[in-house]
């Protein structure tokens, strides 16, 4: 309760249960909450939105369903972060046109660095999000506004004539998130080792990978993983908060804090490296 307290303030029961239920990746629960008068735009302490969570954690129902619910796709953190900048900052291929043409997020906002969600991706190294997010800048102009109407990637995409030919895909990762969703572990261990082998550079095949590796309480390969995505990409939040709770679950609690820190310097006010925090001070007892 005393995370829950620092997480949000001054906000009813209801919108911290939205908020954690975003975070769980809950979706049958958050449309309840939100039908039980759940405030879509209710904030924590950082000014984190449930859209915010779920654009940061790539869960595409969720972010689905709370912008069919009137979220702000422009609100920004503390930190002046947008849900498209935390996105392309977490490597979310499949939200990012979800937020950037379906939704009409701004692509120009800046946060408190001045960059903004293009910026962001090149920083990071998000290179099939750079180039997503440059092939819908480049598409040509319209008067038409965004409508009430739910319309889907692929009517966007012939509407606004995005040259989609520019964007790579990575069907062995693909695959393996499916075998994986079908619990099918040991070929879904192949689809991302594929993944890895096809596109080293790619850190959502390494996350993937060492979550699954979690899964099995394969947890000393699972630091090496993630090790290897923290490698790649210093930048990326996800890997470093994926590496402290392998660290943890080894009761390796003092490497642990050094990557929480890390984790707090990349993604500060996320709620996941705020749970680490707590994960860490439970394990020390």
């Amino acid at each position: 309760m005393k995370l829950l307290s620092r997480l949000f303030s001054k906000k009813s029961k209801i919108n911290k249960d939205l908020f954690y239920s975003v975070l769980a990746d809950d979706v049958n629960k958050v449309r309840n909450l939100l039908s039980d008068g759940a405030d879509v735009n209710a904030r924590n302490e950082q000014e984190w939105t449930s859209l915010m969570v779920a654009a940061s954690e790539g869960y595409t129902h969720i972010v689905d369903v709370l912008l069919n619910q009137g979220a702000d796709v422009n609100a920004q953190s503390s930190t002046g972060e947008t849900p498209l900048m935390l996105s392309a900052r977490w490597g979310h291929l499949s939200i990012v046109p979800m937020l950037l043409i379906d939704a009409g997020a701004d692509p120009s906002l800046k946060n408190k660095d001045g960059k903004t969600a293009l910026t962001i991706a090149k920083e990071t190294g998000q290179t099939e999000i750079t180039k997503l997010i440059e092939a819908i800048l480049d598409r040509p102009q319209t008067n038409s506004t965004k409508s009430n109407d739910n319309v889907t990637i692929s009517e966007s995409k012939e509407n606004n004539a995005i040259d989609w030919s520019k964007i790579g895909k990575d069907f062995y990762y693909n695959e393996a998130q499916a075998l994986e969703e079908e619990g099918n572990y040991k070929e879904a261990e192949k689809g991302y080792r594929l993944s890895i082998e096809n596109n080293p550079k790619f850190v959502a095949a390494h996350n993937g990978l060492g979550l699954l590796l979690e899964k099995q309480k394969r947890h000393d390969e699972a630091v090496e993983v993630f090790r290897k995505a923290c490698d790649v990409n210093p930048e990326n939040g996800i890997a470093f908060q994926n590496l402290a709770f392998s660290l943890i679950n080894l009761n390796r609690l003092d490497e642990a804090e050094e990557i929480y820190k890390k984790a707090m310097r990349i993604a500060p006010g996320h709620p996941i490296t705020e749970s680490i925090k707590s994960r860490l001070l439970k394990a020390k007892e």
